[in-house]
């Protein structure tokens, strides 16, 4: 997105919601204009358009989206169909009866974001097991699920120059960490 389109977007944000816009300085407009080029620069008009409108037609605040607002909204335009937890745990559960003896062939066949939530090994332990709890396995396998699908979409909904930031600061506290580790007294010839 180029700054003239940001500037378009800031400017129906503020006809959507002039209460919040009234009495904010020019410098305080700028600064918004910027961190908006910041997080979406990299993203194409139309799409923080569409979610920025999503946004404005079903929000009921009186103040205008966040950021974090809009890359949810373009999140899920752009990924309509993620399964839910209980949908990924029933695909589980189809496979079980067949997993004492083919848990890799039924685990193969699972979609990926279900896969990295469970393992063929667990999948068959499940399955062989005479005293199998469904009520405490779908649990936690819908918690694992739940809670890597919110990581995988909190790391895509990063723009790319952050997740470079975030990168480049983990690299040197790296380092950091790397010059203050000192021997202890008497380690010199331990291995």
């Amino acid at each position: 997105m180029t700054e003239k389109e940001i500037v378009q977007i800031l400017a129906t944000l503020q006809t959507a919601y002039p209460g919040f816009y009234r009495n904010m300085a020019p410098q305080q407009l700028a600064d918004a204009r910027q961190l908006w080029l910041y997080h979406f620069g990299g993203h194409d008009y139309q799409t923080v358009w569409a979610a920025v409108n999503r946004l404005i037609a079903t929000r009921t605040e009186t103040w205008p989206p966040t950021i974090g607002e809009v890359n949810q909204a373009i999140f899920e335009m752009q990924n309509p169909n993620v399964l839910s937890p209980m949908d990924a745990w029933n695909l589980v559960r189809k496979a079980l009866p067949h997993c004492g003896y083919y848990s890799m062939r039924e685990y193969e066949k699972l979609p990926e974001p279900v896969k990295r939530a469970v393992k063929p090994e667990q999948m068959r332990e499940w399955a062989l097991d005479e005293h199998f709890n469904e009520g405490v396995a779908s649990s936690n396998f819908m918690k694992n699920y739940r809670e890597m699908q919110d990581r995988e979409k909190q790391d895509r909904m990063i723009p790319e120059n952050v997740r470079q930031l975030i990168s480049q600061v983990a690299d040197k506290m790296k380092l950091e960490e790397g010059n203050g580790v000192e021997e202890l007294p008497g380690e010199e010839g331990r291995q």
